[in-house]
Parts: structure tokens; sequence; C-alpha cells
């Protein structure tokens, strides 16, 4: 198995259900299509997210189709990925056999674009299939701040969640912004962290003294 050959199979099944058994159901964003992403191996098995216009979901694959045929569906299997290990669902569909799932999202409603779920996807596999060892170190050397990351695997946007971070910390330096109106310009230490881009650390850092990293 290749990464083109699984990528192709899944699109094609998936396709399959979303043609025979999903069509016209309301739960469907339209604007969504069925496409397999980040298909990849790890280890013995191989992985990717699939996105349909109904869900988006993780799935690991067993080249050999042995895995998983005398365990109940629905049953959970911890699977470590090289951010942790996650408890996957035994699942089958025809076409691709015994697989393990997990739902990443449901409905497709919040994506306004193909291209914004696939930059979701993406965004996850990049955490998921990432070492702690191998990600920038910290200035302070503060480990993962376990409960943002939590939000974003659990689907936030990493920009709302820094934009919420934000507000905090112009709240905290006594600045306000009222609905409806722009902001009160900050100025000093305060508005120089929020004029700073978000870097591939600051997605992985945590709050240190109340302020983003």
């Amino acid at each position: 198995m290749d990464e083109t050959t699984l990528k192709d199979k899944l699109e094609s099944v998936f396709g399959a259900i979303e043609r025979d058994q999903m069509r016209g159901l309301p739960l469907l964003n339209p604007i969504i299509k069925v496409e397999a992403v980040g298909v990849q191996p790890i280890g013995d098995l191989w992985c990717g997210v699939v996105i349909t216009p109904w869900l988006m979901s993780l799935l690991v694959v067993d080249p050999t189709g042995l895995s998983w045929q005398n365990a109940p569906l629905g049953e959970k299997i911890h699977i470590d990925f090289p951010e942790r290990s996650h408890a996957m669902a035994i699942n089958e569909f025809d076409g691709v056999g015994r697989c393990l799932t997990l739902s990443l999202e449901s409905p497709m409603h919040p994506f306004p674009t193909h291209d914004s779920a696939v930059s979701r996807a993406e965004s996850f596999l990049d955490v998921l299939m990432t070492d702690s060892a191998d990600r920038e170190p910290t200035l302070d050397d503060t480990p993962l701040d376990e409960a943002r990351m939590q939000r974003f695997l659990s689907g936030e946007d990493m920009r709302d969640i820094f934009e919420q971070e934000r507000q905090a910390l112009m709240a905290e330096n006594g600045f306000v912004s009222k609905e409806g109106s722009s902001a009160c310009p900050a100025s000093g230490g305060a508005a120089q962290k929020m004029a700073q881009p978000v870097s591939r650390r600051d997605l992985f850092t945590g709050l240190r003294g109340g302020e983003p990293a």
C-alpha cells in the first residue's frame, strides 16, 4: 500500500457513501467535498484525515486487513501517535474493511469553504505527528499548556483562542474594548506583545503570568 492508493480508496469509499446514503440530508455542508488529507504511515499502520460534507475523522487502517477482526465494532483501541496516545473506535466500511476512527468535526457547517476544512485537518495532523521532543523549546522551557492544546484538538480555531487571550491581556493592562467600537490603543510592553505575530512556538507554549508566551 502507498499514499496515493489509500487516498484514492478512501475518497472512493466515502464518495460512494455520500452519493448512496447521505444525499439530500440537511446535515450536509454542500461546500465541502470528500477528500483524504495527510495520508501517511505510522509504524505498520496508515493514517489520514477524511473530510466529508457531514464529518471530519481521523482514520487508521491496517494494510494487511488482519487487525481488529475479532474485536466488536465500537470498541476503543489506543493508538500511539508522536503527540500522544488516542483512543479510537473500531469501525468498518465496505471497500476499506476494519479500521479505527476518531471524530474531529461533525457536522461541518462551521466551515465556510472546503479549503478551511483542509487547513483544519492539516493543522490537526501537524500537531498529532509532531513529537514533543521535536517541538521548539520555549524561552523559559515552560511545558506545553495542556488546556490550550486540548481546546485546539477539540476543534477550536487557534486564532479564536489567542484572541480571547489577547482580550484578557488588554483587560489586565487596563485597556477596554467596547462592542461596536475600536479598542483603546495599547502602549508599551502590552502593545508590543499584542502586535507580535503568532509563531509555531506560540501554538505550543503555555501562559506565563497570565500573558501569552
